[in-house]
C-alpha cells in the first residue's frame, strides 16, 4: 500500500527533532550545572582541599562544555565534505560516551576530571551538531516552513534548560549521591537520534549541489511534499549561477576556506551571523549558569532557590514551543529587536531590585528578581528563534557551514569566557554590576539589527545572497576589486526549465 501523502510531515519531523537532540538541546548540561553546585561541593571540598579550589574546580567544569563546543565548530568546516549525515552520526555518538564519563566520576579516583571530559566530548558533538544540524534544517524543507524547521532548534535548547533544573532539584538527582547522572540525563536522547538518522538520506540540496540525482531523489521524496520538489531543484540551480560555479561541489580544504575570505560575498553574512550569535542576549548566560547563586545573594531562601530557577525556565520552554510552529508568520528582525529591548530592560529593572531592599510594588525585591529573570529567558527566547533562523539563511549552499560554524564559534567562544568569569563576578562585585554592562551589550546588538541585518522570512536563498551582495557592494568603495560585481547578472540567471534539465526533471521522476 501506497504511504499516505502526508508520511514525509512524519519523517522530516522525526529528523529536524533528532538534531535538534543532539545540538541544542545539550544545553541541559548548561542549566543542570547550576543546581547541582551546593549538593557537590561536599565532594568537592574533599577532592580539592579548599572552597576556593573547589569553586574553580566547577566553573571549569562548567565552561569546559562551551571550549568543547567553540572546537566542535570549528571543525565542522572540515566535516562539510562528507555531507550532513555523518558528521551528525558521529556527533551522537561523541555525546553518547560523554555522558557515560559524566556518570561515572564519583566511582573515579580522578577528581573532577572524567566529567571535565565528559562535558568537553559532549560540546565537542554538540557545537558540531549544532552548525551542521542547522545547515540541514535549512536545506531539508521547503522555503515556507524553513522558519519552523529552525525554530525547533531554540524550542529544544530551551526544553533542555528546564530539564537541566528539573533533573538537578532535591527531589529528582540533585543529591550528594545521584548529582553526577544527573548530568548525565541529557545523552539519553542521542542514541535514539543516532537510529533516525541512520535511517534518513542526507540533505537534498547537499546531493543536489554535488551531482547526486538518484539520492537526491529519494531525499526529496522523504523530506518534501512532491509539489516543493521543483522549487527546490531550480533554487540550488540559481544558487550555483549566482556563485559563478557550473561545476561540482568541492570538499572544504584550507586553501579553499582561505580563498573565502578574499571573497566579500562570503566576509559580509559571515560578519553579521558572528555579530549576531556572539552577542546573542548575552545576560542569558547569568540566569542559565547561575541563576541558582543569584537568587540566594539576592535573599532567596536556600531551600527555595532551586525551584525558583525551575519556575523561570518553564515560561521559555513552553513559549519556545509556540514561537517555533508560528515563527514564519513573523518579520524576523521583529521577533530579534523587540525582545532584545525588552531583554535589555528586564536586566536593568533587575540592577535596580538587587540594589534596593525595599519594597517593590506588591512584591519585594528578592521575589521580584526571579519574576524579572523568568521574563528576561521569555524575551532571549523569543529573540533566539529569530537569530537561529537567520543565521543560516544569510549564506548561500556553498558557504552556509563555513559561515553557520564561524558564527557558532564566536557565540561558543563568548559563552565559555562569560560562564568562567561570572561565578565570581557575583561573588565579589554582585549581581548589579555583573548585569550592567549586559543591558548596555544588548541595547547595542538591537540598533545593529535594526541597521544591517536583512529580512529573510520567505525569501529563497538566492534572493538573499543577492541582498547581502547589495548591501556588501554600498558599504564597499566603488573601485573595488572585481569581486563587486553583481553576484547575479541578469543574462546569467538560470531559467526555470533549466534546473529541471539539469538534474533530469526530478520532480516528474518521482513517485
Amino acid at each position: 500500500m501506497a504511504a499516505p501523502s502526508s508520511a514525509w510531515k512524519w519523517r522530516s519531523s522525526a529528523v529536524a527533532l533528532s538534531i535538534g537532540a543532539i545540538s541544542f538541546f545539550q544545553v541541559y548540561h548548561d542549566s543542570v550545572v547550576d543546581n547541582l553546585l551546593p549538593v557537590a561541593e561536599p565532594w568537592l571540598i574533599e577532592k580539592y582541599g579548599s572552597l576556593g579550589a573547589a569553586h574553580t574546580a566547577w566553573s571549569i567544569l562548567v565552561s569546559i562544555r562551551q571550549i568543547g563546543e567553540f572546537f566542535g565548530c570549528i571543525l565542522s568546516i572540515f566535516a562539510d565534505r562528507y555531507g550532513r549525515k555523518i558528521p551528525l552520526l558521529i556527533n551522537a555518538v561523541f555525546i553518547t560516551v560523554g555522558g557515560v564519563l559524566c556518570a561515572a566520576v564519583i566511582y573515579l579516583p580522578f577528581s573532577l576530571w572524567p566529567a571535565i571530559i565528559g562535558r568537553l566530548l559532549i560540546g565537542f558533538g554538540a557545537g558540531m551538531a549544532q552548525v551542521v544540524g542547522s545547515a540541514m534544517l535549512a536545506e531539508i524543507p521547503a522555503t515556507k516552513n524553513r522558519g519552523r524547521f529552525l525554530g525547533t532548534l531554540t524550542m529544544w535548547s530551551c526544553v533542555g534548560e528546564l530539564g537541566g533544573m528539573s533533573s538537578s532539584l532535591p527531589v529528582a538527582l540533585g543529591t550528594p549521591d545521584l548529582w553526577p547522572w544527573a548530568m548525565t540525563v541529557g545523552t539519553l536522547f542521542a542514541p535514539i537520534a543516532l537510529l533516525i538518522l541512520m535511517c534518513a538520506p542526507d540533505s537534498p540540496r547537499y546531493l543536489l549541489d554535488n551531482g547526486r540525482r538518484e539520492e537526491a531523489r529519494v531525499a526529496l521524496k522523504f523530506y518534501q511534499s512532491s509539489e516543493d520538489w521543483k522549487d527546490c531543484v531550480e533554487d540550488v540551480e540559481t544558487e550555483r549561477s549566482a556563485m559563478d560555479s557550473g561545476e561540482k561541489y568541492r570538499p572544504w580544504g584550507l586553501h579553499q576556506i582561505l580563498d573565502r575570505f578574499k571573497d566579500r560575498r562570503f566576509i559580509y553574512p559571515m560578519v553579521l551571523a558572528s555579530i549576531l550569535e556572539g552577542f546573542a542576549h548575552v545576560d542569558d548566560w547569568v540566569w542559565l549558569s547561575y541563576s541558582t547563586k543569584v537568587f540566594l545573594l539576592s535573599g532567596v531562601r536556600e531551600d527555595r532557590a532551586p525551584y525558583a530557577s525551575l519556575f523561570m525556565s518553564i515560561p521559555q520552554a513552553i513559549v519556545a514551543i509556540v514561537a517555533a510552529m508560528v515563527l514564519d508568520r513573523f518579520s524576523r528582525r521583529d521577533i530579534m529587536i523587540i525582545p532584545t529591548l525588552g531583554s535589555a530592560l528586564c536586566a536593568a529593572a533587575a540592577i535596580i531590585c538587587v540594589s534596593l531592599p525595599s519594597t517593590l510594588g506588591f512584591t519585594s525585591a528578592t521575589n521580584s528578581i526571579v519574576l524579572l529573570a523568568t521574563i528576561d529567558l521569555v524575551m532571549a527566547t523569543l529573540a533566539s528563534e529569530g537569530i537561529y533562523a537567520v543565521v543560516p539563511e544569510l549564506f548561500g549552499q556553498r558557504d552556509r557551514v563555513l559561515g553557520t560554524a564561524l558564527a557558532g564559534a564566536t557565540q561558543n567562544l563568548t559563552g565559555s569566557l562569560i560562564t568562567m568569569v561570572v561565578l565570581k563576578l557575583v561573588m565579589t562585585v554582585g549581581c548589579a554590576y555583573t548585569l550592567a554592562p549586559f543591558v548596555v551589550i544588548n541595547i547595542c546588538y538591537a540598533i545593529f539589527i535594526w541597521v544591517k541585518v536583512p529580512e529573510t522570512r520567505g525569501k529563497d536563498f538566492s534572493e538573499i545572497v543577492q541582498t547581502l551582495q547589495e548591501a556588501a557592494e554600498s558599504s564597499s568603495d566603488s573601485d573595488s576589486s572585481p569581486d563587486t560585481e553583481p553576484l547575479i547578472a541578469d543574462d546569467e540567471r538560470t531559467p526555470l526549465t533549466t534546473a529541471s534539465d539539469q538534474y533530469g526533471t526530478i520532480s516528474s521522476g518521482l513517485p
